[in-house]
């Protein structure tokens, strides 16, 4: 519904494939330990040790793989916002990360991919593929009848975003002015808040709260605007506010600006 902009993906398992008749006929003349499978499907196969053992052992290098590349992006936001997007090497982030550059290639392919995928998570908070509409902000959000509490929620959920974010924006924005792709990553991610916000004014519409004079457009502009990265580093870094004053601030003007009198 109203993410603050994201995405992401499963790889399926193919099923095995099995030759035994359906129509055998059971042998009842003695009690079986199990009743027969009449459905087809081969027998369970006991687990046994080693069963258990390839198991752990693959969950046990998924874990690592994905500690890698969370040690990769940490690595790499650090750079990115001290040393520049441009500035910032493979070869650097894979030291900072204290894994081989090799490594980081594998995990990622290109530096871009990175940036997208630190972008990503730090947007959503995690690192896991928990669609939109199932996080709890929107379901609070659409749970309460009081558009003032809808605002409120909204501006509690930003402001936990800008304040992981904030920075790394700032470097995305920053390397989309000289680099072609990053550029097309920033276009990306501003069409997915406007559509995100886009949800979010049909949603205030259907309410009957919102000014006569605005339609659902125009309020999607509206909110994407002011909840741009920008303003809150100038309110929060530049001039001293708390980011709670611009938590109360944001909610208080959204209510201000877009409902009737």
């Amino acid at each position: 519904m109203l993410s603050a902009y994201r995405t992401i993906t499963r790889i399926p398992c193919l099923p095995r494939v099995f030759t035994r008749s359906p129509f055998v006929r059971p042998d009842f003349s003695s009690p079986p330990s199990r009743l027969p499978d009449m459905t087809g499907s081969a027998p369970e196969r006991p687990l046994t040790p080693s069963t258990d053992r390839r198991r752990y052992d693959g969950t046990r290098r998924q874990e690592g793989a994905r500690q890698t590349r969370l040690r990769i992006l940490s690595a790499a936001e650090d750079l990115f916002t001290t040393s520049g997007y441009a500035a910032t090497t493979i070869t650097e982030i894979a030291a900072a990360a204290t894994v081989a550059p090799q490594t980081v290639y594998s995990a990622f392919g290109t530096k871009r991919a990175i940036l997208k995928e630190l972008v990503d998570t730090r947007i959503a908070g995690n690192d896991e593929p928990v669609p939109v509409i199932e996080q709890p902000f929107v379901q609070r959000i659409q749970a309460t009848p009081d558009v003032l509490e809808k605002f409120r929620i909204f501006a509690e959920h930003l402001r936990e975003v800008h304040e992981r974010t904030v920075d790394v924006l700032s470097a995305l924005r920053a390397a989309a002015g000289s680099d072609p792709d990053i550029a097309d990553l920033w276009r990306t991610m501003l069409e997915q808040r406007r559509f995100g916000q886009g949800q979010f004014a049909q949603h205030l519409f259907e309410t009957g709260h919102l000014r006569t004079d605005l339609d659902v457009p125009a309020v999607a502009d509206i909110i994407s605007t002011l909840m741009d990265h920008e303003l809150y580093r100038m309110l929060v870094r530049d001039h001293g506010w708390s980011p709670a004053a611009w938590e109360a601030w944001f909610a208080d003007l959204l209510s201000r600006d877009l409902l009737k009198p």
